[in-house]
Formats: C-alpha cells, structure tokens, sequence
C-alpha cells in the first residue's frame, strides 16, 4: 500500500480474493490481471462498498473470477452488472475436495472390510483400504480440520472483539449458523468440526437396488421408466422417495 504503483489500465478479466493483514482481525482485498497474471491493486478492506466503487472504475471489465462468498458476488453485481461472474478454480476444487472428503467420512461405516486372500472380492476390498477410512482404525477428522480451525479461531479473536455474529459471519463470509456454532464451542478445547457418521436409513428402494444397479447398467436412465418397471415389481413409494 506505501509503493508508488502505476495506475491501472484497461482490464478485462480480473480475480479478486481476500488477503490478510493481520490473520483474525483485519482483511483486504487483491485485484489480479487474469491474463498478465499480476497484482494490480490492493484495496484496503474486503467490504462490498470497495469492490463495487473499485469496479465501476473499470466499466470495461468482462469477467470476474471471485470465491463463492456473498461480499464479492454483491459486489460484483453493484459495481460490474455487465461482467460475467465466475468461481475460480481453486475455490472450486477447494469446495470439491473438503466435500469429498467430508462426504467419505460421513459413509465410512458401510465401507466392507478387507477380504482375506484369495477370498472372492479380495481385489475389490483391498483398492478400499484406505488408511482414512478404514473400518478397523478410523482416522481422526484432520486433513481439512486446520483450516476449519483456523476459521475457528478468527470467530473467537473477532467475538472476544464485542463483534456481533452477522458483523463476524460477514467478515469472514460464514453462514452465521456456523458462526453461532462456533462461538457455543468457546469454551472446548477443541472445536467440534468432524460430524459423526450418519446411519444409513432403510428405504423402500433397498429391495430393488441390484434390479437398478442392473438397469442403470444396460443404459436405461429415464427416471420415469424406471419407476414405471418399479411400480410393476410392487414398489410402492414416491417418486421421491430415497
């Protein structure tokens, strides 16, 4: 922010993303030049007031690659309405990673173990033994846990502060239940970030999982014929139901 940076030209496609300057109590916001790949300007907070003055600076802006928070995309759509928005591509794969794996240990339990050797199905169980999500020795909830923590500890520093839950879930773009939730946890040691595995529930579709199993394989995906087939094998549910 003291350097003296040139002004910035005509850009078409730009990111912007949060960054902090001091981690937990105070944020800004970089602008990058998505086709030189460079930091073109800083802004010196991340509220929806910069982002939409700073972009109705630049009319000339076509595409912006922003995260999936509210901040940005509010400001997006005040200062940019003739831009395209767009969720980038770490963001995007972040998302798919930690819902993934949350997905993965949520369902662990019906994992099957390990087949002895040379037991039918051996292969198959073995290319699941996967060290996380193993039956005999379930892992903790720790890859996505330190970042989770780190969010964590921001909402404690920013409530310690006197800020109110909408003033930190706006902050740090969190639902503000889960800043509720994170704020009940205070006095833990530990934030409870892990949910415990989820029983399957029985559906009525249970009985007729390997006739699906069979159908989808033989390229039948019309959801209304495959009803229909149930219906005739004495499936009596909704379509709805799971």
């Amino acid at each position: 922010m003291r350097s003296h940076a040139p002004p910035v030209e005509p850009v078409t496609h730009i990111g912007i993303d949060d960054f902090a300057w001091k981690k937990g109590h105070r944020y800004g916001t970089m602008v990058v030049n998505l086709l030189t790949h460079q930091v073109i300007d800083l802004l010196p907070d991340r509220t929806t007031e910069s982002v939409n003055a700073w972009l109705s600076a630049h009319p000339e802006i076509e595409i912006l690659s922003r995260d999936r928070g509210g901040t940005y995309a509010d400001g997006g759509r005040q200062g940019a309405p003739q831009a395209r928005q767009v969720a980038d591509r770490w963001h995007i794969m972040s998302n798919l990673g930690e819902a993934v794996e949350r997905f993965l240990l949520r369902e662990r339990i019906h994992i099957p173990p390990q087949a002895p050797d040379g037991a039918p199905g051996s292969e198959k169980a073995s290319a699941l033994d996967l060290p996380a999500l193993s039956l005999a020795d379930p892992s903790p909830f720790s890859p996505a846990s330190a970042r989770w923590q780190e969010r964590y500890r921001e909402v404690q520093e920013l409530h310690a502060q006197g800020k109110s839950l909408h003033a930190i879930a706006k902050q740090l773009s969190l639902a503000r239940n889960t800043v509720r939730r994170y704020v009940r946890q205070a006095h833990s040691a530990e934030p409870t970030l892990a949910r415990a595995p989820r029983p399957h529930r029985k559906s009525q579709l249970d009985a007729h999982h390997e006739y699906l199993l069979k159908r989808w394989q033989e390229e039948e995906h019309n959801a209304t014929h495959l009803l229909s087939e149930l219906r005739e094998r004495g499936y009596t549910g909704s379509a709805s139901s799971s």
